[in-house]
């Protein structure tokens, strides 16, 4: 069966005509000395509109003195895309543009239309309509199996234990992980900071948790490390897609080091230019990982310190040594789904009450916690 996408432009906003481009076709209603007016714009001269109202054979004139108040309520089809087959899942994204193009625009993002199909996996300019590329070797993906790797413009696609980077412009693969000795790939994590490479996790002759950092563009191995984790890393799966973005995500808290934490070993701290393992947190080992989709806060960082929360504790570790900064940790009614780094201290938040947290202690600086009852 074939389905046809098409973008509608609709408003309800109240608006006067002068200056407001308006194509013929569109469905307005207009409310005006005697009464309203409502149907489709047929011509336009001047300031003077030609409306066909819905059941009259008869054309009426509106001149702009006589109108109150003016609305677009549906704007005709821009253009049409049909895919050749049924259609899986579809969005939009923006892809970054040229440099000279957006001094001269200024708009740094062009817009793309993604279509997943039966047969086929197409890129559509959403301006246009137009099909810019196709790729029928990526026909029946799922949605789980395409991700967009932040706002680098190029998509990560999962076919079997393959994942492999396109350009969503162009449609053109830019590498794959059988280039990296990968048996089995298990997932990617942004690196962070404003890096531009991905931490893969993959399965390799050597290892089942080889962690490799690759450059997103190129696929230029920087490093891989066959031993960082004693623990399996937890990898999710969605639709047969395993994936670890639902973990706390790295955090770099210096130039050349970042934290990870997606293993129940606890969280280790790596050198960012070769992946080497600077210290791994015995804190934390065997704890359940606070992962964001089960309500848990994401780790703060605040003066050499990461603030971790933990079931219904919240811990503080030393960046530079992984070693508790506090003598014991901050005890919660239930867990912590909330900090934000203020200049009083740590603001921390649960579902029913607030607490303001010495950073140094990790001890409430106020008389009482306070209680909540059914707030948002």
């Amino acid at each position: 069966m074939k389905l046809a996408l098409l973008l509608l432009v609709t408003s309800s906003l109240s608006q006067g005509p002068r200056g407001v481009a308006l194509p013929n076709g569109a469905r307005v209603k207009i409310d005006i000395q005697s009464g309203s007016v409502e149907g489709t714009l047929v011509a336009r001269r001047g300031d003077t509109l030609l409306v066909q109202p819905q059941s009259k054979s008869d054309t009426v004139r509106v001149l702009p003195s006589a109108i109150n108040k003016f609305r677009v309520q549906e704007s005709p089809a821009l253009w049409r895309y049909t895919s050749p087959s049924d259609i899986n899942f579809f969005f939009t994204t923006g892809i970054p543009r040229p440099h000279d193009v957006t001094a001269s625009s200024g708009d740094a993002y062009e817009r793309i239309l993604i279509v997943g199909n039966k047969t086929e996996l197409a890129g559509v300019d959403a301006t246009t309509g137009a099909v810019l590329w196709s790729r029928k070797d990526l026909g029946n993906l799922k949605r789980a199996a395409l991700d967009l790797a932040w706002s680098t413009g190029l998509g990560v696609v999962w076919r079997s234990d393959t994942m492999q980077i396109i350009d969503l412009r162009t449609g053109v693969k830019r590498w794959d992980t059988g280039s990296l000795s990968f048996q089995v790939a298990r997932g990617w994590l942004p690196s962070p900071g404003a890096d531009t490479a991905l931490l893969v996790l993959g399965r390799t002759a050597t290892s089942a948790t080889t962690l490799t950092s690759v450059d997103i563009a190129s696929g230029r191995v920087r490093w891989r490390q066959d031993s960082v984790f004693a623990a399996e890393p937890k990898v999710f799966e969605t639709s047969g897609i395993p994936y670890l973005l639902g973990h706390q995500s790295p955090i770099a808290d210096s130039d050349t080091s970042f934290v990870l934490y997606i293993s129940t070993e606890g969280p280790v701290r790596l050198d960012l230019r070769t992946g080497r393992v600077l210290w791994r947190s015995t804190v934390l080992r065997g704890a359940k990982l606070p992962l964001p989709g089960d309500g848990y806060a994401s780790i703060a960082q605040r003066r050499g310190l990461l603030i971790i929360p933990s079931g219904d504790s919240l811990l503080a570790l030393k960046s530079s040594d992984g070693a508790p900064a506090w003598t014991s940790p901050y005890k919660a009614k239930k867990q912590v789904f909330r900090i934000v780094s203020t200049r009083r201290g740590l603001l921390v938040r649960g579902y029913e009450w607030f607490d303001l947290l010495d950073p140094a202690t990790g001890k409430s600086l106020w008389h009482e916690r306070l209680e909540l009852k059914n707030a948002t």
